[in-house]
This record gives structure tokens, C-alpha cells and sequence, in this order.
């Protein structure tokens, strides 16, 4: 069941296929009433449904081929409102005809509302409805001062049934495809969120978090009770792999070094694309076990086989290195583990920096 509803709410054609489904619907049940009024030899109302029959036909074949598909909605509208009039006149409210009145409200505001095509869809609804409910009130009065029908009661309680029971069928399945349309929506809008949530907190190339992310998260550190790490790590000579190799391969160098450090963190910590090449890394430990772990990734990188248009690349990168008895704050750690960086990028390069060159 809910292939079927999302076909018609989502699919490829699925505007279309919500047509067909309606005038197949419509098709079948004025067939039955050519039957019927042919039989009970009101020609007018059978000659009616014959017209009926053939628009319905029309409409199922060539739905798919019409741009404009709000026209097909505003015909079968039409059809649907006369029917009911001539019905109601001819025979009498008894008969249930006027149901369809009804019915047709409701799915006239849902078919709008998914069909872009309908030009000002509330409007158009609207409308549409108090000329359903002005037509079905000058029916009721015409019929109420000239009823010439006489048919036996038998015939008067089938024909209500069965009106009263097709309308309920089609609101209730009509009334499911809203329910499931507006699931659906919501659906896409959470996704939609998710992914501006993704956007506003990661780095889109690297998939690591941004800087703003990880600055909302320090006080998980600064407030907790394990030591922890601050390590703020830089690519060396990103410059020239850019200008020596093009940007692209600047992007696959940084991707490769952000995925070695990020699998070489787990969740032990936090890594984030701090700003360029620079990424900040903050991870649970005391001082020996993280400068262990951020050489084994320093160690990774160097021996980081990279290659771009079969042009083999080196990779290197240096960290500055500080830690939580240092200072009170992160921010204060990574200008440390940053003053550190770079006295590392003046020393050669591709290496951890810690306090012995504060020495």
C-alpha cells in the first residue's frame, strides 16, 4: 500500500498517475450509470453519462501529454458538479447524488495543493467550493418544487447506498494519500534541515566539524574531569602542492590527511577543520598517551602513498601539541599549541611541538 501511495505522491509522473487514478475511478462508476439510466430509460441523464464516460476516457489517455494538468481537475469538477445538479433535479436529493457535491471539495483543495500547475491554488479552491455549494443549494430547491420522479423505494435506497458508499471509499482513500503527502513533506523537510544542520556545523570537503561547531563544544572539555589534549596540525607546504599541482589536488590532499587524522582519533576526541589546511584536535589523554597517538598519525600522513594525475605527491604535516594543565581555557591551548605550530614550521617541519621550545 505504501508503494502504491508513494507512487502517485512522488513519482516520476505522479501528478499524472493521481489523475488516472481519478478518472478511472470516474470511468467505471458513470459506466455503471450509463447502465443504470439506460435501464430505468432516463434518456437524459444516460445520453449524460455517455458524455461523461467518453471525457473520462479522453482525460486517462491523454493526462500524461498535457502540461496544464489543473485543466483536467477543473473538468472533471464541472462534470462532477452538473451530474449532481441534473441528478438531483431529475430524481430527487434522496438518490445521493449530492454527495458527490461534497466530495468534491476536499479533493479539490488536495489536488491543488499538490499540483503547481493550479494558478493560486487557495483561491482557486475556494471558489470552486462556494460554486459547488451554490449549485448543490439551487438543486435542492428546484428539486424541492418540482420532483416528477416516482421509482420504487428499492431503487431509491440502492441507488443512496451505493452513492453514499463510493464517496466515503474515495474520501477515505484520498483522505490517506493527504496524510501520507503531508508525511512525506515533512519528511523531506527534516532531511532538508539535516542537511543545512550539516552544512552550518561540518566542513562540506573534509566532512570534519567547523570551527564554529567545535567552539560550541569546549565546555565539554573545560567542565569535565579527564585530562585532555589540544593539538592544532597544518600541512606542510599546502601552498605550493596548490600552485605545483592544482587546486583539485590541494582538495585530495586535505581530504586524505582530514580522514587519516579523523580514523586515527575515533571517538577519543574531536577533530575539526580549523581554518586552510590547519586542523584542531582535541582528545582525551594525558600528555604521554596523546603525543603517542598524534605521532602515529604524523608517522600515517608521511607514509601516506598520494598520488594525482600519476604524479606522485609527498605529504607532511606539523602539529603543535599542548595540553590542559597549561592553561584554564581552550582558547588559550590552541594559541599555545599555534605559537607552537609554527616554531615547528621554522625548525623543519613534519613533526609534534611541545614545551621543550618554550624552554
Amino acid at each position: 500500500m505504501q508503494k502504491l501511495l508513494k507512487r502517485f505522491i512522488d513519482g516520476h509522473n505522479g501528478k499524472s498517475e493521481l489523475y488516472r487514478l481519478l478518472y478511472s475511478c470516474c470511468l467505471i462508476l458513470h459506466s455503471l450509470f450509463v447502465i443504470i439510466f439506460f435501464t430505468l430509460d432516463i434518456k437524459s441523464l444516460a445520453f449524460f453519462n455517455v458524455g461523461s464516460v467518453s471525457m473520462y476516457l479522453v482525460g486517462f489517455l491523454f493526462v500524461n501529454s498535457t502540461k496544464r494538468s489543473s485543466v483536467w481537475l477543473f473538468l472533471m469538477f464541472s462534470e462532477i458538479v452538473a451530474h449532481a445538479f441534473l441528478c438531483n433535479i431529475k430524481l430527487g436529493w434522496s438518490y445521493g447524488f449530492s454527495y458527490y457535491g461534497l466530495l468534491i471539495i476536499p479533493l479539490v483543495f488536495y489536488i491543488s495543493y499538490i499540483d503547481e500547475s493550479v494558478p493560486h491554488p487557495m483561491v482557486f479552491s475556494t471558489l470552486l467550493a462556494f460554486m459547488d455549494i451554490t449549485v448543490m443549494l439551487i438543486s435542492y430547491f428546484i428539486e424541492k418544487n418540482n420532483s416528477s420522479a416516482v421509482f420504487p423505494h428499492e431503487l431509491e435506497h440502492f441507488m443512496s447506498c451505493l452513492n453514499m458508499l463510493f464517496s466515503a471509499v474515495s474520501l477515505i482513500i484520498f483522505s490517506v494519500l493527504y496524510v501520507y503527502s503531508i508525511r512525506n513533506t515533512m519528511a523531506a523537510l527534516n532531511q532538508k534541515n539535516a542537511e543545512l544542520d550539516f552544512l552550518a556545523n561540518y566542513d562540506a570537503l573534509t566532512m570534519l566539524r567547523n570551527r564554529h561547531h567545535i567552539a560550541e563544544q569546549f565546555h565539554i572539555y573545560e567542565n569535565g574531569t579527564k585530562p585532555y589534549c589540544v593539538i592544532l596540525g597544518d600541512i606542510d607546504d599546502f601552498k605550493r602542492i596548490n600552485d605545483t599541482y592544482s587546486h583539485d589536488c590541494g582538495d585530495k590532499v586535505l581530504i586524505t590527511v582530514a580522514d587519516i587524522i579523523n580514523k586515527g582519533i575515533g571517538d577519543r576526541g574531536t577533530v575539526c577543520r580549523w581554518g586552510g589546511e590547519e586542523i584542531l584536535i582535541i582528545v582525551f589523554g594525558t600528555s604521554d598517551e596523546c603525543l603517542e597517538l598524534v605521532e602515529n598519525i604524523r608517522l600515517k600522513i608521511q607514509n601516506t602513498k598520494l598520488s594525482f594525475n600519476r604524479r606522485e605527491i609527498h605529504v607532511t604535516m606539523t602539529f603543535g601539541f599542548s595540553d590542559y594543565g597549561e592553561a584554564m581555557n581552550i582558547e588559550k591551548l590552541v594559541s599555545v599549541a599555534d605559537s607552537r605550530l609554527y616554531k615547528g614550521k621554522r625548525n623543519g617541519k613534519n613533526q609534534v611541538v611541545y614545551h621543550q621550545y618554550d624552554r
